[in-house]
């Protein structure tokens, strides 16, 4: 019985294990002028909004030829929240496709379980058993009541295999001529250069570094953070335990395998509160099985 018992605790652990968060896609084939989706995350999730795209349908709903991707400022309302509506007009296609009779959009986005190390904290983390880790600027998405003023706030990224991507960044019309953020891993330097536009300066997606051990990220307040609109979020994924200290706070050690923790100075995952995988739970409570 007690055999019976921990094989099926271990099949469920598997289950928990390799079930995590994935992409979630939502399509709709129609024919009215417009069509609004409902993407919704957890209320502890944050939402990525990874991208849109609309192809031209037969009368009976068949796959048509002609398709379209589109991205847009609007795109950062469906990013770092926990819901948001998305409304996609029939003439985006048609712009495209010309006349359309049916059309069907088709929005992917993934819902993020971790809390991101505030990057103006004095913080330090590890990361998950995914070895992935998240940092954002102070307070995103909302980016208000943040203290920090004038300072550059610095994190130093290690691990093994280290690539960079940029979930969404912003700065604004004010910071054109100023290094809002940059990422340097040895002799390589990263800063981004976005023309002048409508939007500002908005990032959306680049993975500019790749394969490093070890990353430094400067992001600079520029006096008015946290009430000037700007703001940045990062994820970091890595081939093995990866750690993030920030502003003068001492690096963490990596776990054990099967064993991760977050307890460092400052704010960490989930306010600082040391967690367990699941991995690790079901092995402690099958050994008491």
């Amino acid at each position: 019985m007690r055999s019976a018992i921990a094989v099926i605790f271990l099949c469920l652990c598997l289950n928990s294990v390799a079930s995590g968060h994935g992409v979630e896609t939502k399509q709709s084939c129609t024919s009215n002028a417009s069509i609004t989706f409902n993407l919704t995350c957890s209320e502890r999730d944050m939402l990525h909004f990874i991208d849109l795209n609309i192809r031209n349908m037969t009368a009976n709903c068949g796959q048509g030829s002609c398709k379209s991707g589109f991205a847009s400022s609007k795109d950062v309302d469906c990013m770092g929240v926990s819901s948001c509506q998305k409304t996609v007009n029939k003439t985006m296609i048609e712009r495209v496709c010309g006349t359309v009779e049916k059309y069907q959009p088709t929005i992917s986005y993934e819902c993020v379980d971790e809390t991101p190390v505030d990057i103006c904290s004095t913080a330090g983390a590890v990361s998950d058993d995914e070895m992935t880790l998240f940092l954002a600027s102070p307070n995103y998405p909302g980016n208000s009541n943040a203290s920090d003023t004038n300072r550059t706030c610095t994190c130093d990224l290690a691990g093994s295999g280290m690539s960079v991507e940029i979930l969404v960044g912003y700065y604004g019309w004010g910071d054109g001529k100023m290094d809002k953020f940059n990422l340097t891993s040895g002799s390589e330097t990263y800063t981004p250069t976005i023309a002048n536009s409508t939007i500002g300066h908005l990032i959306i997606g680049p993975k500019p570094m790749e394969n490093k051990n070890e990353i430094t990220l400067n992001y600079n307040a520029i006096q008015k953070e946290g009430r000037d609109g700007d703001y940045l979020w990062l994820r970091v994924k890595g081939t093995s335990y990866l750690t993030v200290a920030c502003n003068g706070a001492a690096p963490p050690s990596t776990p054990e395998p099967g064993l991760t923790t977050q307890a460092t100075e400052g704010a960490s995952q989930l306010g600082g509160i040391p967690m367990l995988t699941v991995a690790s739970i079901c092995a402690a409570v099958g050994f008491a099985i």
